[in-house]
């Protein structure tokens, strides 16, 4: 995965995101291919995770978006099955949409479901100061007590099953 100011595909407006699948012999699987579908001016910062069958989500921010966030930077993500073909469509990770969102990372638990974290210009919450940091997760494991800081309240319930396959 990486960003190029140019694309195979449709997107010439700015950078892209591009991918490239590969075998664990190091054979290319496949061709190159543009992971962002949004192309109107930059998408960039990239950062992308597998699951344990091989299913795999790709998280960037976006200048604007084919959401409901066309403020500054919001954060994309797009899911895809382990032979690489799209699963749904490029979506939209952010909820608070004023100012900058931006540099997103990803993680996945063994159940497929994902945690993204990123930067951001203020929050839905108290925090209008500056950056704080974000997140959307499809996992919940901090679902009590955890913005007080009394960890003794922590949940582990992992229940969600959606894999990004499916």
């Amino acid at each position: 995965m990486w960003e190029s100011s140019g694309s195979a595909e449709d997107d010439s407006s700015g950078t892209s995101i591009q991918g490239q699948r590969y075998a664990s012999d190091g054979s290319s699987l496949g061709g190159e291919f543009q992971i962002n579908t949004y192309t109107t001016d930059r998408q960039e910062n990239a950062s992308v995770v597998f699951d344990d069958v091989g299913d795999f989500i790709v998280v960037w921010d976006s200048a604007g978006s084919s959401g409901n966030d066309n403020s500054v930077l919001s954060v994309q993500g797009q899911r895809y099955a382990s032979d690489g073909s799209a699963v749904g469509d490029e979506f939209q990770i952010n909820t608070y949409t004023t100012d900058s969102q931006q540099a997103p990372k990803i993680a996945v638990d063994s159940n497929g479901d994902y945690l993204a974290v990123w930067h951001s210009d203020g929050s839905n919450g108290t925090d209008n100061f500056g950056f704080s940091i974000q997140r959307n997760s499809t996992i919940s494991i901090f679902t009590d007590g955890f913005e007080s800081g009394d960890t003794t309240a922590w949940s582990s319930e992992t229940s969600h099953t959606r894999k990004f396959g499916s």
